[in-house]
């Protein structure tokens, strides 16, 4: 085999690839939550966060998190995590679904932070807690200490501190975000969401269409090239 055809044929397989691994991790945020700042939570050393959410959707991916600006140290461990149920019902036996420890970063309220895990399959209208445990061995000021915000937008039950006694008057700014069961609903849905932003005459299927006619004529393309080099 020419290595002309190779190299054609590796690009294809590469592109392939990366493709299906795209369509196979990529999920959608709840278009029914809003990412508003409220007010400022902070997280003191020891303490966890707790705020419950009902999912709407099965297929829980993901959760996206709105920090507020601060820094971990290499000291520092802000860990995520998800479980089974109703914050209010917690016990040693809870179901921990998905957990993960973030450590020597920075945050900023400009661009939510995605807690992202294997995807729950029979999540829609089930109950989840989640969960924030900050730890360090350093002494830390109040105003450095890892940042949430309130979101007066959503009607969840308000959030609380394992360092106060009484609950927050607001949830915790966050938004699920579900994935499909097929690479070929998540596409559908990939185009249904472009939909939205793009202009009148693209729409009802004609993004689609343009795409693929698209992927077509640049494949007849290389095909047209490959053979001109072999000819001459």
């Amino acid at each position: 085999m020419p290595f002309q055809h190779f190299s054609f044929l590796l690009l294809i397989l590469i592109i392939l690839m990366l493709s299906f691994s795209f369509l196979r991790i990529l999920a959608f945020p709840d278009a029914t939550w809003s990412l508003d700042k409220g007010e400022r939570v902070n997280l003191s050393p020891k303490a966890t966060l707790f705020q419950t959410f009902t999912a709407h959707h099965d297929n829980l991916r993901q959760i996206e998190i709105l920090f507020g600006k601060f820094t971990l140290e290499k000291s520092d461990v802000l860990i995520l995590e998800l479980v089974q149920g109703e914050c209010t019902g917690l016990s040693i036996e809870s179901l921990v679904l998905a957990t993960e420890d973030l450590s020597s970063r920075s945050f900023d309220s400009e661009h939510p932070y995605t807690f992202v895990f294997d995807p729950i399959r029979d999540s829609e209208n089930q109950r989840y807690c989640f969960m924030a445990t900050f730890g360090t061995d350093r002494v830390i000021d109040k105003n450095k200490a890892p940042r949430f915000f309130t979101d007066l937008s959503k009607e969840e039950v308000p959030y609380t501190l394992s360092s106060e006694r009484d609950p927050g008057t607001d949830p915790i700014a966050i938004r699920p975000g579900y994935t499909n069961n097929s690479i070929l609903t998540t596409f559908q849905e990939l185009i249904d969401r472009i939909s939205q932003y793009k202009p009148a005459f693209l729409k009802d299927g004609w993004l689609l269409f343009f795409a693929s006619s698209g992927l077509i004529f640049t494949f007849l393309i290389a095909v047209l090239l490959m053979r001109e080099e072999e000819k001459e």
